[in-house]
């Protein structure tokens, strides 16, 4: 443990399912929702992990405060380490045999818990993974009920091979159920990065998903919204600078992802799709020198490794004028189907 962390709790037994939530800066009422959501669950046995990553408000005090309330509750304080620094001071922590992760600003349902630990077991997975809503600052439902592409027990291999899939899933952390176990035997940590507020999470769950493919091992899929996503523009999803962290930082950390053999062939195109339509879309588009980076990375992920056919296509990727797709899919939206619906 480093002096720089102190960790407090009263909870003595091992529990089954170790909760981790980052903890830092953010609104009394929002963190009193988070935590009140995850201590709300039909399932009892396991532990509450805030991680307080340095706050400089009144969100340390608030951790203190519920972990003396609650003996599930462990608080960890530590030197800011950006949010790789909080999701590995948790995962050092835990003493589950199950992990989850609930950001700070987000709330899951009562029975959240309850059915994946059922999941994992029913099906004998090292994953589960649940739909979601989308919520607004105010906590009001903006996007119900977002399926997932599956529903069930389905091998991880046969999942990949179909990138639609993981375009629609998402590679988040959040509403996901791991196994301890699983982790630590593959070691599948956060990879520390450059920009505080970069989890590399789509790097941890690919490495997951890649682990699994390898093991012929299948992954829970659950079509209930028991997870909350606050979509808050304040927030550092909605930041340009956090794209350009993306592909900075995508540039350095992409070999990392195309290691093992069936990532490299079924996980990176999806993977790069997503960060490259998010930044494009979001920000307006992407600058010419990411442009160049970008290039050199997947020439070094792609071509040297015997995939020169996706390696054309990315370059069509890359030059397509994804800001004026965007903008005529807006314009569609909002005055021609408007008006056709309106027949």
């Amino acid at each position: 443990m480093k002096s720089s962390q102190a960790i407090k709790g009263r909870y003595l037994a091992a529990p089954a399912v170790s909760v981790i939530t980052p903890v830092y800066n953010l609104k009394a009422a929002w963190h009193r929702a988070c935590f009140d959501s995850v201590l709300a669950q039909t399932f009892t046995d396991f532990e509450y992990i805030l991680v307080d990553d340095g706050s400089t408000d009144g969100s340390a005090a608030l951790c203190d405060e519920y972990a003396a309330a609650d003996a599930r509750v462990r608080v960890i304080h530590q030197q800011n380490q950006g949010v790789v620094g909080a999701l590995n001071a948790g995962l050092d922590a835990m003493r589950g045999a199950y992990t989850t992760f609930v950001d700070h600003d987000d709330c899951v349902d009562p029975a959240f818990l309850e059915m994946l630990f059922a999941a994992v077991k029913r099906d004998q997975t090292a994953i589960a993974y649940c739909a979601h809503y989308q919520a607004n600052e105010a906590g009001e439902i903006i996007k119900p009920d977002i399926k997932l592409s599956v529903s069930g027990r389905v091998p991880v291999l046969t999942y990949m091979k179909n990138w639609r899939h993981i375009l629609k899933d998402s590679l988040c952390y959040w509403s996901k159920f791991f196994s301890v176990d699983f982790l630590k035997k593959n070691n599948i940590r956060f990879i520390p990065s450059e920009y505080p507020f970069y989890p590399n999470d789509h790097i941890f769950v690919g490495e997951c998903y890649a682990v699994l493919a390898e093991q012929n091992e299948a992954v829970s899929f659950i079509n209930e919204p028991l997870y909350t996503y606050r979509n808050r523009p304040d927030s550092v999803c909605h930041n340009p600078a956090h794209f350009e962290g993306y592909f900075t930082e995508m540039c350095s950390s992409h070999k990392l992802i195309i290691q093992r053999r069936y990532a490299k062939k079924y996980l990176l195109f999806p993977w790069l799709l997503i960060l490259t339509a998010f930044y494009t879309l979001m920000c307006g588009g992407m600058p010419r020198k990411g442009k160049k980076l970008l290039t050199a990375a997947l020439w070094d992920a792609l071509v040297k490794s015997g995939q020169p056919a996706i390696f054309a296509l990315w370059l069509f990727v890359l030059v397509m004028p994804w800001a004026a797709a965007a903008r005529l899919y807006e314009i569609y939206r909002g005055s021609f189907r408007t008006s056709m619906l309106k027949k």
